[in-house]
């Protein structure tokens, strides 16, 4: 559901600009295996 959300609004964008930083190695590393998983597959790829 936020996928189409953030898609929806991108698309309504006349331009966008993105700035990323690199990942935090450590940020995660006390997250169980499964729920790690489950934010790469629903929040690090591309919505378009």
């Amino acid at each position: 559901m936020m996928a189409d959300f953030e898609l929806y609004t991108l698309k309504q964008r006349d331009a966008f600009i993105e700035i990323r930083a690199f990942m935090n190695i450590s940020e995660l590393s006390d997250a169980p295996g499964d729920k790690i998983n489950n934010i790469l597959k629903y929040n690090m790829q591309l919505v378009i």
